[in-house]
This record gives C-alpha cells, sequence and structure tokens, in this order.
C-alpha cells in the first residue's frame, strides 16, 4: 500500500474531521509500512492522537494512541459509517479529556480502562509489541510487568522510555481475552 506522504496540516486537517464527524478512517505510518489502523479519532493531541480502533468486519476493538510524527497519510474508509453507527455499542466511549497530553496521561486514562495494554516501539525493537501492566511511572519512563507469548507473567519489570512508544493499544479484544486467560496480576 505505497501511499504517497501527505503534508501535516493534510493529516491534521483529515484527522480532525474523523473526530468532529466521527468519521471512520485508515492511517498509514513510517513504521510498519503497508499496514493500516483503522478507527475513529477521539481526540488528537500535539504529539499523540488517540482512536476507537475499528478491526476487520468494521468492528469497535479498543482504543490506540499513535505518535502523530509518524502517520503519512489518512485517508477515509467510506462504507463503515452506517455499519458503525447502526451497532449497540456506537458510539464509541470518550476516554478522559486531556489523555494525549503526554505518554504518561495516555496510560494512565488506558489503565482506567483495561487491565492490559499493549506497547509498541516498532522503531527500536524487532520485537512487534509489548503486552503487560504499568506498575510505576517516572518522567520519562514507565515500568511494566510483562506478559510472555505463552500467557504467563515475565519476572520482574521491562522499563519503557516514553521517547521510544510507537503505539498504544488497549481494551480490544486481544487485551481483554490475554487477561481472562492469565487471571490477573501476579503477585
Amino acid at each position: 500500500m505505497g501511499h504517497k506522504r501527505q503534508s501535516r496540516k493534510k493529516i491534521r486537517s483529515r484527522l480532525e474531521r474523523s473526530m468532529d464527524e466521527q468519521q471512520p478512517v485508515s492511517i498509514a505510518r513510517t513504521v510498519k509500512k503497508g499496514t493500516e489502523r483503522h478507527g475513529v479519532v477521539q481526540e488528537i493531541g500535539d504529539e499523540w492522537m488517540l482512536m476507537a480502533a475499528v478491526r476487520d468486519g468494521g468492528y469497535l476493538n479498543g482504543y490506540m494512541a499513535v505518535r502523530l510524527d509518524l502517520i503519512h497519510h489518512v485517508r477515509t474508509d467510506r462504507g463503515l459509517e452506517d455499519f458503525l453507527k447502526d451497532r449497540p455499542d456506537w458510539p464509541p466511549a470518550i476516554l478522559t479529556p486531556g489523555s494525549t497530553a503526554s505518554p504518561h496521561s495516555i496510560l494512565e486514562a488506558a489503565i482506567e480502562t483495561s487491565s492490559v495494554l499493549s506497547i509498541f516501539m516498532e522503531e527500536k525493537w524487532p520485537r512487534p509489541f509489548f503486552v503487560g501492566v504499568p506498575v510505576k511511572y517516572s518522567e520519562k519512563a514507565v515500568k511494566l510487568v510483562t506478559i510472555d507469548s505463552k500467557a504467563k507473567w515475565e519476572d520482574g519489570t521491562f522499563k519503557v522510555k516514553y521517547r521510544d512508544l510507537t503505539q498504544i493499544s488497549f481494551g480490544g479484544d486481544y487485551e481483554k481475552a490475554l487477561w481472562a486467560t492469565i487471571g490477573g496480576l501476579a503477585a
């Protein structure tokens, strides 16, 4: 999906229209080329935006926060609008206003609505993402207790610098299923 890079102004305008009109959009990012993220924008900050995620088939699937500087193309998802608006879970719940002010505020809003979250650092790590629960915040980083690929708690904590984050996903089917499987935070 070789999308032509759009101007920052055009990207922001399309994201704002999605937010104002609750219109589904697809975003292409500079990381993970060839993949798109789909959703309805809920809030736009200076460096991050939050969207209600939409999965294949047009169903709401939690939330994702994405760094704005990594978005290079936004297009309207025509055809999904009527389907989404007829669903009983429409409109998506709005999270704490101001939650896109910083990665720290996004994580705090995320943990209010979801027991576990997915942290993406695609520019730095070859592993697609880490799943876990924040246990300690600082000004520049968060420490997570993470879950391995076999749905087991990993020993110790994993420190993530906010500047390395590219996406934060939470409240989706994957996170809900994993939390139900693992049965809560390890003691």
